[in-house]
Order: C-alpha cells, then sequence, then structure tokens
C-alpha cells in the first residue's frame, strides 16, 4: 500500500470515529431526555388517573382544575371513552397539536406506566404516551407529554456533530493536499526519476521540491548523489584514460627498440648498449607508475594503515640527506620543533615528505632555498614546506592534488602527475588535512596537519583544507 493510500484510509477511519462519536453523544442525549420526559409522566400519573375516576356518591366534587396544579405542567391529560377523546389538558406550546392514541395493551394496566413515542394527529411532533385504564371506570386516560424539545435538542446536536465533521473533513483535505503537495510529490518525483535513471537517462534530476521540507532535502541529497556519482564515474574515466596515456609511452618506446633489435638494427656495438639503457629507463618509469597506481588503490579500498609511534626527526632527516645527494647544489634545511613523534604508518609518510621535496625540487629555480618545518602543537603534528618560488596560478593550484594532473610548464619535466595524489591519500588516510598557499611571485607553501595520538582514519577533515591554532593553513602544490 502506497504512502498516499494510507493518508486516505487514516483520514476515513478518523471521520468514521467522528461520526461514531456523534452518534453515540446523539443517542445519550436522548436516551437520557426521554428518561426525563419518562419520570414526568410518571409524576403526573396519579393526578391523571384520579380525574379519570367518577366522584364518590353524595360527595361534592371539590378537586382543582388540573390548571393549578404543578404536577401536570406541560402534561397532555384526555379521556377516552367509546372512541370519543376528552380533552382535560394541553399545554399552550404545542399549539392545538394532539398526540395519537397508542396501542392498548392486551393486558389492562392500571396505574402501571410503559410510555411510547408516538406521532402527532395533525403536525410533525412526536409525543411520549401511554394509555391508562382508569381504577374504578370503564374510561381510559391518554397521557402524554411532547417531545419537541428532545426533538429540537437531538435535531442541534446532529448538526453541531456533521459541522464538526465538516470541519474536520476541510481540515484533512486541506491537511492532505498540503502534505501531498510539499511531501508526496516530491518524493514520487524522487521515485520517477529514480527509475528513469535505471533506464537509461542519467541526465534526469529533481527538480520540483519546496525548500526547508523533508521531501526537498531528500531531493536535495539525491540530485547530489546524482552529481557526485557521476562525477567520479567521470574522475574514473578520466583517471583510466590517464593511466593508459602514461603506460602507452613506455610501452611504445619498448615496443619499438624490440622491433628494432628484431630487425637487427641493435645486434652489437653503441647502438645495442643505448638501446638497452633506455628500455631499462622505460621499465623503471612503468615500475615506478605501477606501484603509484597500487599505492593509490590501496589507499582507496580503505584498510587501515599501520599506527604505530614514528620519529619524525629521522623521517626528515633522511629524506634531507636524499635530496642533498640528488641535488648537492641546492638548499635544504628544516626546523624541528618538540619531540617529533607522531603515530602513524612510518613508510607512508616518510613517502609524505620524500614527495613534498622532490616536488619542490623539481618545479622550482635551482637557487631557491627549501625548508622544512615541523612541530607538535594542541595534538596535532604540523609539516610545512617552504620553498622560494616560483608559485603556482590560482587556476592551476586547483587542480594540483588531482590525479595524473600537470600544469603545462612541468610536462616537459619528469614525473607522471601523482606525487601530490599520493600526498593526499596518504595524509587523509591519517585522518589529516592538507591545503594550499601559493603565489607566482612569492613561492608555495605545503602544509600538513595529522591528529596526532589519534587512530587512523579517526576524522572526516578533508584532504585539502585544515584549520587548528597556528597551524599553516596553506598546504601547496606543484604538477
Amino acid at each position: 500500500m502506497t504512502l498516499r493510500a494510507r493518508l486516505v484510509v487514516a483520514a476515513v477511519m478518523v471521520l468514521a470515529v467522528i461520526a461514531a462519536t456523534g452518534f453515540v453523544i446523539v443517542e445519550t442525549v436522548s436516551s437520557s431526555q426521554l428518561r426525563q420526559v419518562d419520570q414526568q409522566l410518571s409524576a403526573a400519573l396519579p393526578a391523571a388517573l384520579s380525574f379519570g375516576q367518577p366522584p364518590i356518591l353524595g360527595l361534592p366534587r371539590t378537586r382543582p382544575a388540573l390548571t393549578q396544579r404543578e404536577d401536570v405542567n406541560g402534561i397532555y391529560i384526555a379521556l377516552i371513552s367509546h372512541g370519543r377523546r376528552s380533552v382535560l389538558l394541553s399545554p399552550l406550546l404545542t399549539k392545538g397539536e394532539a398526540p395519537r392514541v397508542p396501542p392498548v395493551a392486551q393486558t389492562p394496566r392500571i396505574g402501571k406506566l410503559a410510555p411510547q413515542s408516538v406521532s402527532s394527529e395533525t403536525g410533525s411532533s412526536r409525543w411520549r404516551a401511554d394509555l391508562l385504564q382508569s381504577p374504578r371506570s370503564s374510561n381510559n386516560v391518554l397521557i402524554a407529554v411532547s417531545l419537541t424539545g428532545v426533538d429540537t435538542t437531538a435535531s442541534r446536536l446532529r448538526w453541531s456533530v456533521l459541522g464538526a465533521g465538516l470541519i474536520v473533513l476541510v481540515v484533512l483535505l486541506s491537511g492532505g493536499f498540503w502534505v501531498e503537495r510539499l511531501g508526496l510529490r516530491p518524493i514520487a518525483e524522487v521515485a520517477n526519476v529514480a527509475d528513469s535513471i535505471v533506464a537509461g537517462d542519467r541526465s534526469r534530476r529533481v527538480t520540483n521540491s519546496a525548500s526547508g521540507t523533508e521531501a526537498a532535502h531528500l531531493a536535495d541529497a539525491f540530485n547530489v548523489m546524482l552529481d557526485e556519482q557521476h562525477a567520479t564515474e567521470d574522475r574514473l574515466r578520466q583517471f583510466l584514460a590517464d593511466a593508459s596515456h602514461e603506460l602507452r609511452t613506455p610501452v611504445t618506446v619498448i615496443r619499438g627498440l624490440a622491433d628494432m633489435w628484431a630487425s637487427g638494427d641493435l645486434r652489437e656495438g653503441p647502438d645495442l648498449a643505448d638501446g638497452m639503457r633506455r628500455i631499462g629507463q622505460e621499465a623503471a618509469r612503468m615500475s615506478r607508475l605501477v606501484q603509484e597506481l597500487l599505492l593509490l588503490a590501496r589507499l582507496d579500498s580503505g584498510p587501515p594503515l599501520d599506527a604505530v609511534p614514528v620519529d619524525m626527526r629521522e623521517l626528515i632527516n633522511n629524506a634531507i640527506s636524499i635530496a642533498a645527494a640528488t641535488h648537492p647544489n641546492r638548499s635544504v634545511t628544516s626546523a624541528i620543533a618538540g619531540s617529533g613523534i607522531v603515530e602513524g604508518d612510518e613508510e607512508a609518510l616518510g613517502q609524505v615528505i620524500r614527495n613534498l621535496i622532490a616536488n619542490a625540487l623539481t618545479h622550482t629555480s635551482p637557487t631557491s632555498p627549501i625548508e622544512v618545518r615541523f612541530a607538535n602543537a594542541d595534538g596535532f603534528a604540523i609539516l610545512e614546506i617552504i620553498d622560494g618560488g616560483p608559485g603556482m596560478e590560482p587556476e592551476c593550484a586547483k587542480h594540483a592534488f588531482d590525479r595524473f594532473w600537470r600544469g603545462e610548464n612541468a610536462r616537459t619535466r619528469p614525473g607522471t602527475g601523482l606525487g601530490l595524489s599520493i600526498v593526499a591519500a596518504i595524509v587523509s588516510a591519517h585522518g589529516g588535512a592538507v591545503s594550499m598557499k601559493t603565489d607566482p611571485a612569492s613561492g608555495t607553501t605545503v602544509g600538513i596537519c595529522l591528529p596526532n595520538g589519534r587512530s587512523l582514519r579517526a576524522t572526516s577533515a578533508s584532504p585539502r583544507t585544515f584549520d587548528k591554532g597556528s597551524a599553516t593553513q596553506s598546504a601547496s602544490a606543484r604538477p
């Protein structure tokens, strides 16, 4: 059963409860008033029967007139003899109307009241009446009370209940329309869009939703989910295309050299040595690229890294030593404050430092100094790699951490465009964050913030931004 059908059933049940409650109220009030009328008849019964008796022989009739007795106020009394009716008392409010004679009981009843509801001889009024046998005569006494007040009260109650039911119906219809327009209709549209996407139309999005409602929030989340999925698929296709492009070059070189060897061009001499050297270089390039792709796949799959105490002093000094060996003319210094102990994966953190220093060495001028800073502050480990420039343009900086992305000036330099992507993935796997501050005139600063003393993947911080105390709120990346 759909939600719309359930709401309709609920509304029908509410109306049914209101109708049943109104019926019970009307019947209860009517029954209570009928009992009061019967009690009024019972109170007037002795006086009515006394006027149906003949006078005692030899004694004058001294009974007061009926209109002077309080116990018969509002009572209709008439003598029935041989089919003729002699009215003794008729209430003024009945406007001359008279009750029909109720059926005569098979067993004569003397002084025992059993009233019945009868209609009027003329008009639409109802009466509560009974026909009794006089104790000492053959006359029958008709005693009755008009039910006009009872019927009026019951009619007012019925109209009140009907009015209340109509008001509730209007409220339910208005509320149902409101819920359907703001709640059910957007949900139905989400379902329709989902069906369209399953059918192959992946461009559909939910558009008609009132802001500030749960349905609108659901629609927005659904649209974001679809956009994120589409973006993920685009990134995956781009990733596969970039990986294929990067692998195609060394494969092409190796295949070309193999064809040259097969044709006899590289059989001996300096050409063979040069061909073997180039094959080794391209094979090493392929191996490095495959290793980097495997590392990214491992980080994306989510298995936890090792969480052991790591001495960042040692990792920084080792990375600087490697930089000094490969670039002996470059100035690479360090400034380490505090203990330098961080909880994390030693190999992964070492690769972060090496990648960032190598990135700065590759994309800065030979005279540009590089400084590595590290400090522990408020439970966070702060690592900064600062170079003297030149920095990056803002448009290039937006893509610095994208996989396989390389700036126009960087395409002539060695590299695959995965170094900073690996840095961002490792930092994110440690629950940390990395962001960027760069300027073409003043250079670039790469800043990394790691939550020291926490388990890996303990936070959901973005891999590109962080904000903690005195930490450098910037990081840089180079294509």
